[in-house]
């Protein structure tokens, strides 16, 4: 399988055939995994890209037929508890662990990706669309940029995200690997060319969205615009995310 596990520092994690942990930016996790700097890499560029350092790795290195990552504090959950809610808050206690690794939470996603193309989070649906959101909390340069390059990619009408307002957080993606490798290859031709045309934007004091992780940020948007232009089918999962 394995969905892998994207985490910069040491942390608990599932005991679980469905999981495997992913250090980014090269860190020691301290346990057996894989480390982003291994292989055909963009590990340095952690800082900028965050766990999107573990999707390059997945697509250049991963040789399952199913390929995905989640993250340290941000799992998938099949067997979803309180229904009502996309996102679950739980610490990492016996519960939750019981919950993650569940026998079933394995047989779930090869039922569903026999059903649909990919499995992301549950949506989240923004006031306005993806652009204003992304425009009033990060910034102007970049996004334009980015529009810019999913329509030579893609046409303004096959991705929309000047209308959209579905918002899946987090880069997380399970998929079939020809689908996973469709989705990698397509998110960093566009990051790149972004990242070439904006450059490195400086860090500002303070600031809970650091302007110089762009290319993350806009990964996370770039995903609406993958599902919708390649006419994907989707099924949207809830989200545990982990406190404490």
């Amino acid at each position: 399988m394995p969905i892998y596990i994207a985490a910069h520092k040491p942390a608990t994690f599932p005991n679980s055939p469905l999981y495997k942990p992913l250090a980014l930016g090269g860190a020691e996790l301290g346990q057996e995994g894989v480390i982003d700097n291994q292989d055909d890499n963009i590990s340095h560029l952690n800082k900028y890209y965050c766990e999107l350092t573990g999707t390059y790795w997945i697509w250049k290195n991963g040789k399952t037929d199913i390929a995905g990552l989640c993250h340290y504090r941000r799992y998938f959950n099949f067997i979803p508890v309180a229904t009502n809610h996309a996102i679950l808050h739980a610490p990492f206690d016996d519960k939750t662990r019981t919950i993650l690794e569940h026998p079933e939470q394995l047989r779930l996603v090869h039922a569903l990706l026999d059903r649909y193309d990919v499995i992301v989070p549950r949506a989240i649906f923004e006031p306005h669309s993806v652009e204003h959101t992304y425009k009033t909390s990060h910034g102007v340069v970049e996004w334009e940029s980015f529009i810019a390059n999913l329509d030579l990619l893609y046409g303004r009408k096959a991705h929309s995200l000047d209308l959209e307002r579905r918002f899946f957080i987090g880069n997380m993606l399970l998929c079939k690997r020809s689908i996973f490798d469709h989705y990698a290859s397509q998110l960093f031709h566009v990051l790149d060319r972004v990242s070439q045309e904006v450059g490195t934007l400086p860090p500002q004091e303070g600031a809970r969205y650091q302007p110089y992780r762009y290319p993350a940020y806009l990964g996370e948007r770039f995903t609406s615009a993958f599902i919708k232009a390649n006419k994907l089918s989707y099924y949207e999962a809830q989200i545990l995310l982990i406190h404490g």
